[in-house]
């Protein structure tokens, strides 16, 4: 149950990464300076990364390990999250640091099904598979804030 909660953590960090500009975008915009593309591309860079890395991810999932996986996720959304801090010194490292984070998504997402079938019954599939919906919950908070 551990692994399933430390599962949870981290995909619920990496999907507050991926959205948490989307709701200020506009705000974002003008305090920086940049434009709406510019501000756009910052979500958009985890739908650009993930075709390139979800085949390296899952090789990696598959020879070296889940564990190896999840540790690789975890460091790319800790240093992303990490860079994106450095927003005060310079804008490109919020780009730079959602690309970390971008690299870092395939790595989650697809342990999925790969925790559920190697460590649990299939009686206790379903636990897993409901732990990622704490993933999409980012965007009911992200609409949410959006409709306010």
């Amino acid at each position: 149950m551990v692994i399933v909660l430390i599962f949870c953590l981290l995909s619920f960090m990496d999907g507050v990464v991926w959205v948490v500009v989307t709701p200020i975008a506009v705000a974002v915009g003008k305090v920086y300076e940049q434009s709406d593309a510019v501000v756009s591309i910052i979500p958009m860079s985890y739908m650009l990364c993930y075709g390139f890395v979800n085949f390296p991810s899952n090789w990696v999932l598959d020879v070296q390990g889940i564990r190896r996986g999840m540790i690789y996720g975890a460091v790319f959304t800790s240093l992303g999250a990490a860079i994106r801090c450095l927003v005060a010194t310079d804008f490109s490292f919020v780009i730079v640091g959602q690309i970390f984070c971008a690299i870092a998504q395939p790595f989650i997402l697809n342990a999925t099904g790969k925790i559920a079938i190697r460590w649990f019954t299939p009686k206790n599939v379903i636990i897993v598979q409901l732990s990622d919906l704490l993933h999409w919950q980012c965007y009911r908070f992200q609409i949410s804030s959006e409709l306010r």
